[in-house]
């Protein structure tokens, strides 16, 4: 019988716990609503005037394609400089161009000399690491276009800031993709004067033999058949070393055009361009009042039962 009435009598604390819950409640009802409306006013209030707007301006780029200049053939010659022998084929003279991808393009919107340039050209009074932090790059997940989003309490300048920042990390990228051609350009200079020195080396060796061969006249078989072998060797050393200077002149003449498209081109496609914004993304006066409210109901709810408490505590 005790067994059986025992959850009754549970239930009978709860009812009356409940009870006193819910009068508790009506009792400061009006203390909690009065608290909670205030304390989301006030949150407005600061919201609204006393806290500084911050805009944010979004541009959006992706990388322009630039095709590789570079032949089919796949012919291979040996060149001697310095008194060393090394092979030079076409894919050491290929110049790979705009092999920067997008990650690298986030990078190098916040290196130093993109911030730099960025800030001389808008002669702006901060630090090259104030305007980094108020920088944001990022790919969407779908795409391979890159959002450069800055953030400052004028909107006109945020607008500003975002343009000037494509437009230096143009010419930056633009800057490396020269610098890398004219490397190369360097290198193809020395092996064709190295070919050159070596063409110009079997030339005279060629033109001495045909002299030598007239001066002798007709020898044996032997000794005709080893000339003859001597001067296909050397027609063919000449050739070799002809079409090694004419794979060098072409390979010049791509980085030339390469090095022209590159100035004239863009290296950097515009999506979007960046326009002055019209509301702010900070503060954001509903979120602030909304959990402001939140809050200080919870407060106040959890105030009230300390009093109640702390108040039967004393009476009792």
């Amino acid at each position: 019988m005790d067994n059986n009435q025992q959850p009754s009598h549970y239930e009978d604390y709860d009812e009356i716990d409940l009870r006193e819950i819910f009068k508790t409640l009506g009792k400061w009802k009006w203390t909690i609503a009065g608290v909670t409306i205030g304390a989301m006013l006030l949150a407005g209030i600061i919201s609204s005037f006393f806290m500084t707007p911050i805009y944010e301006a979004t541009a959006v780029i992706t990388a322009a394609q630039i095709k590789e200049l570079t032949t089919s053939n796949s012919t291979n010659y040996i060149l001697k400089e310095q008194d060393k022998f090394h092979r030079i084929d076409e894919n050491t003279v290929t110049m790979p161009v705009a092999s920067i991808d997008t990650g690298n393009y986030i990078q190098l919107l916040k290196s130093s000399w993109v911030l730099e340039q960025t800030i001389k050209k808008l002669k702006l009074d901060i630090t090259p690491a104030a305007l980094k932090g108020m920088i944001k790059a990022e790919t969407p997940k779908v795409g391979t276009a890159i959002e450069v989003r800055v953030s400052h309490r004028d909107p006109a300048l945020a607008q500003q800031i975002a343009n000037t920042l494509v437009e230096e990390l143009e010419q930056y990228i633009k800057k490396m993709e020269k610098e890398q051609i004219d490397r190369v350009y360097q290198v193809l200079e020395k092996q064709q004067e190295a070919a050159q020195n070596e063409f110009d080396e079997i030339l005279t060796r060629y033109s001495e033999y045909k002299i030598k061969k007239a001066a002798s006249g007709s020898g044996s078989l032997q000794e005709s058949i080893n000339a003859q072998l001597e001067e296909t060797k050397l027609q063919n050393a000449i050739s070799r070393r002809s079409d090694a200077m004419d794979l060098l002149n072409a390979k010049k003449l791509e980085l030339k055009l390469t090095r022209s498209f590159i100035e004239s081109g863009d290296s950097i496609i515009v999506l979007s361009p960046a326009v002055e914004p019209v509301t702010p993304v900070s503060p954001n006066t509903k979120l602030n009042i909304a959990i402001t409210g939140v809050l200080a109901l919870m407060l106040t709810i959890f105030a009230v039962f300390l009093i109640e408490y702390l108040r039967e505590e004393n009476e009792g």
